[in-house]
């Protein structure tokens, strides 16, 4: 409790006050207009990821609380955190003291498969047409390689990634098929 609400229950206190509870108060209840909820429903369709401050900024003319009646209660949106921890094999994830802690929080912790390039959208399809472009080019510094890297992955259409993403599906049913070992050796 901060000091500010410390010195009011002192204060109501010395004047008398012997309950701690807080006295009921009726609240005006909310009024929220069909073209103010259709605004809200729209906005949060259009970005999920907005809060009730960027929400208040499209729709400065209702108030916080109201806005936030209307995404909670009358909309039904709830705000989802997830935390997702990215945990591979590796030594200092696989030590006794990380086990515990992750045991002690209670988190799920799902076995990571190891890597495997074959598997790799960006080394089987990628990174395959990405070299056949950079030989016999010379670069003086990293910028130039960054550049020409971005630039080369900007030429590309929608469907080059498609078509890498597509390739993956019958990989991992070949990878499965064989009892997880690797598709191409």
């Amino acid at each position: 409790m901060n000091r500010q609400n410390v010195t009011k229950w002192c204060r109501a206190f010395s004047e008398g006050r012997t309950d701690v509870h807080e006295e009921h108060r009726t609240v005006r209840p909310f009024v929220i207009s069909g073209a103010i909820l259709q605004r809200t429903e729209e906005a949060m369709q259009a970005n999920r990821h907005l809060t009730l401050r960027e929400l208040h900024k499209i729709i400065p003319e209702v108030s916080m609380a109201t806005l936030h009646e209307c995404v909670t209660v009358t909309s039904g949106y709830h705000k989802l955190c997830v935390l997702c921890l990215l945990h591979d094999n590796a030594r200092p994830h696989t030590e006794h003291k990380t086990k515990a802690l992750l045991k002690r929080l209670k988190w799920a912790v799902l076995d990571h498969p190891p890597y495997s390039s074959d598997l790799a959208p960006s080394d089987f399809h990628l990174f395959l047409y990405l070299k056949r472009h950079i030989p016999g080019q010379n670069f003086h510094d990293d910028d130039e390689i960054i550049n020409e890297v971005e630039m080369w992955f900007q030429q590309q259409v929608v469907n080059f990634y498609d078509c890498g993403i597509q390739k993956l599906v019958p990989r991992l049913n070949k990878c499965l098929d064989n009892g997880g070992n690797f598709v191409e050796k």
